[in-house]
């Protein structure tokens, strides 16, 4: 318990370091983020709160079936083999890789056919996917 109280301490000293750099704007993710900066000395002008994720309220189901997405770079590091090797096991489950990369066609090779490949995957085509599973 000692060491994860120092490590916070140690942690928490850095990012009041890092918070004086001089950078044009910092981004935070929440506003919870922001006012956690701000008592760290974080200056309000230098922050932007920027949220990440997406509104769920656009993506509400029509009906509901068992899918797994991948929307990225399809390269080594994101470790998509792996993604390939659960959908040869999990036939009742449509997979969906979307994105481009060097590893598409080497993928795609190996890919079981219940898994889909798309190179975009546009905002307005990735709501009506959801919708309909």
């Amino acid at each position: 318990m000692r060491e994860s109280y120092l490590r916070g301490k140690i942690r928490k000293f850095f990012e009041k370091i890092y918070l004086r750099l001089p950078f044009d704007k910092f981004h935070m993710i929440s506003n919870y983020s922001f006012q956690i900066g701000r008592k760290m000395g974080l200056r309000k002008e230098k922050a932007v709160v920027i949220p990440w994720g997406i509104d769920w309220k656009e993506y509400k189901a029509v009906k509901k079936e068992p899918f797994v997405l991948f929307v990225g770079r399809i390269e080594n590091q994101k470790g998509l083999i792996y993604l390939i090797e659960a959908a040869k096991r999990l036939t009742n489950i449509k997979f969906l890789i979307a994105g481009k990369g060097s590893q598409k066609e080497k993928l795609e090779k190996i890919a079981p056919k219940m898994l889909s490949f798309l190179d975009s995957f546009q905002k307005k085509r990735r709501r009506n996917y959801f919708r309909k599973h």
